[in-house]
């Protein structure tokens, strides 16, 4: 199946993501699931890579990219990166940036900055819903 389009969402647990990647299976759509703010400073890599782990494995029939928000914390890419993260989000320094930058692509990883997806399914009752109406979908 070919991507109708791609799913930006910031998520804070597993029901979450899952919401969010049925809803993106369902429409033919990608996904690329954010952590929430500093996330690698709270939860960690460990916990990034164990979810993201899990979804990929259960939603396999669409492409998913978990990003891990690392903040300005250069420390925390690393980690992220060393523990074999994919992709992660910084917004430090741009001399900190151009260098992590060398260093994920070294690793076969993603170092992305920029804002944040608008869609953060913490603030929402119905994560399906608002992954929908982002998506353009209709109700199920």
């Amino acid at each position: 199946m070919t991507p109708v389009g791609i799913l930006e969402a910031i998520v804070h647990d597993l029901d979450q993501a899952t919401a969010a990647l049925d809803t993106a299976a369902a429409a033919g759509a990608a996904a690329r699931l954010f952590s929430p703010p500093g996330a690698a400073l709270t939860l960690g890599p460990g916990y990034w890579r164990a979810l993201a782990d899990a979804l990929t494995a259960s939603h396999s029939e669409i492409s998913v990219e978990m990003v891990l928000d690392c903040a300005d914390d250069a420390g925390a890419v690393l980690a992220a990166l060393g523990e074999g993260l994919a992709a992660v989000r910084f917004d430090g320094a741009a001399e900190a940036r151009r260098r992590l930058q060398d260093i994920a692509a070294k690793s076969g990883a993603r170092l992305i900055e920029g804002p944040l997806p608008a869609l953060d399914l913490g603030r929402t009752a119905d994560p399906g819903a608002a992954c929908r109406a982002a998506l353009h979908c209709p109700e199920p």
